[in-house]
């Protein structure tokens, strides 16, 4: 009943804070990108004074004064005060999306403010995404990698929570489609990767379930039954788009084929299509495709450093 008080009372609290209009984020995303130059500056100078510069010093190597340089810290922690709050709204959306993981859902709010407030410094609006769209990804990896790490009781790492996470959703896809449990070897044809990978994998899951267990209070409802329609809400419509949005102004980096396999993997435009669909759809080996997705992904972590990808 606390816990329930504690959320009531916070949901409301956050209700007070305006959303930004475009004018204001532009103003404080510049006030908050002045300030993380200036500390940039101050790291790059104590590096060459072997210690932390004074006010003074900083100022004289800048060539501002003292008060220039108290007010565009001043400054930049009141913008990034600003954003973080009027954002707050956007943490609870994705939040609820990762309910009944094993943690309160005042901690998945927790664990995505903290993603929250990281990214705030990140962001460059030189490059033309809305705040929203890059802050989506920092909100969802601070959650994702709360419940990796605090939902089991044997912690594992984030990459194999993320590998283990496709393998089951590609075991209950293939289940549902074949009418029967997928084999070790359909398994990693599906997900590109080894027996061996997909055999320690699920020795990692704590309880595998199948998708054919019945459940309910009579045991006549198979779990797959439960499973989400094709209908979206409205909040589910929101991620997506800022999803896909922020995806396809990240792949402007790469090339026309790796560009078009990773839309077809991953249903950007629409459906996910298994390697061997896009090498149908492009006349390519399924061999072929794998190695343009990995080289397209390589290239997108290089250039987009900070950002895990679940591709």
């Amino acid at each position: 009943m606390a816990t329930t008080d504690l959320v009531r009372s916070y949901l409301q609290d956050i209700g007070r804070h305006p959303l930004l209009t475009p004018e204001e984020e532009v103003f404080y995303t510049h006030q908050v990108r002045l300030m993380v130059e200036l500390r940039q500056h101050e790291k790059a100078i104590a590096l060459q004074l072997a210690r932390k510069p004074t006010i003074a010093e900083l100022a004289f190597w800048l060539n501002k004064s003292e008060k220039e340089i108290q007010l565009i810290h001043r400054r930049g922690r009141i913008a990034k005060n600003h954003i973080a709050t009027a954002n707050l709204r956007l943490v609870v959306m994705i939040a609820r999306k990762y309910q009944n993981r094993n943690i309160e859902f005042i901690d998945l709010i927790q664990e995505g403010s903290l993603g929250l407030y990281k990214c705030i410094e990140r962001f460059e609006p030189s490059r033309g995404h809305k705040f929203s769209t890059y802050a989506y990804w920092w909100i969802m990896q601070g959650i994702t990698r709360a419940i990796a790490q605090k939902s089991r009781p044997i912690c594992l790492p984030v990459y194999l929570t993320g590998r283990l996470n496709k393998i089951k959703k590609i075991q209950g896809e293939l289940s549902q489609s074949l009418g029967r449990s997928a084999t070790i070897t359909e398994i990693a044809q599906a997900t590109s990767l080894t027996e061996k990978k997909v055999i320690e994998c699920l020795r990692y899951s704590e309880n595998p379930i199948s998708f054919n267990f019945p459940v309910g209070e009579d045991r006549n409802v198979e779990l797959g039954e439960l499973l989400e329609t094709d209908g979206i809400s409205p909040n589910e419509y929101v991620d997506q788009q800022l999803r896909n949005d922020y995806l396809k102004n990240m792949l402007l980096s790469l090339n026309a084929v790796q560009r078009e396999v990773l839309v077809l993997r991953y249903g950007i435009n629409g459906k996910e299509l298994t390697l061997g669909e896009v090498g149908k759809r492009l006349n390519l080996s399924k061999e072929r495709v794998r190695q343009i997705q990995s080289e397209a992904i390589y290239r997108l972590q290089q250039k987009h450093k900070g950002i895990e990808f679940s591709f």
